[in-house]
């Protein structure tokens, strides 16, 4: 169990079956429901909604001005975190494919596809330029205007930060096969 020091404390315990409590000011209100597939809502003042379904268990962090961190332990142990001024709606689909949609303004769609080693594809007017380097253990850096700096680490046990101002469209798809879908409003 992990206390936070931010503002909302939400705990996830667990590998398969888990066990998510949230005590926050924002009044987020998280279910999760499910031993393989989990569903996580979020209802707060920050408008963010985020669902996260799968038997991996995923590590989700996320560090933003709206002062939500959300930690998702588990055994595939992923770790995303967003610090972004724009408020997201993040789904996280799939047993072991993952899926990263975010639908943005900036209109940038980002597919990741792949097994093991991955190939990610960036067809945006932003004109971001994103990197993804190795097999099982991945890098992800992308380098645009919006200054984005993305790093995806590890087979089973991935980070990802996304630290931007604007709202963007990501879909990765492949080794542990997941589904996150960003839908982010102002």
């Amino acid at each position: 169990m992990r206390y936070l020091t931010v503002i909302p404390r939400i705990l996830l315990l667990g590998s398969s079956s888990l066990a998510l409590q949230s005590a926050s000011k924002t009044r987020k209100q998280i279910p999760l429901l499910g031993s393989s597939s989990l569903a996580l809502q979020s209802a707060s003042k920050t408008r963010k909604q985020i669902p996260l379904l799968g038997s991996s268990s995923l590590a989700l962090q996320s560090a933003s001005k709206t002062r939500k961190q959300i930690p998702l332990l588990g055994s595939s142990s992923l770790a995303l975190q967003s610090a972004s001024k724009t408020r997201k709606q993040i789904p996280l689909l799939g047993s072991f494919s993952l899926a990263l949609q975010s639908a943005s303004k900036t209109r940038k769609q980002i597919p990741l596809l792949g097994s093991s080693s991955l190939a990610l594809q960036s067809a945006s007017k932003t004109r971001k330029q994103i990197p993804l380097l190795g097999s099982s253990s991945l890098a992800l850096q992308s380098a645009s205007k919006t200054r984005k700096q993305i790093p995806l680490l590890g087979s089973s046990s991935l980070a990802l930060q996304s630290a931007f101002k604007t709202r963007k469209q990501i879909q990765l798809l492949g080794y542990s096969s997941l589904a996150l879908q960003s839908a982010g409003k102002m």
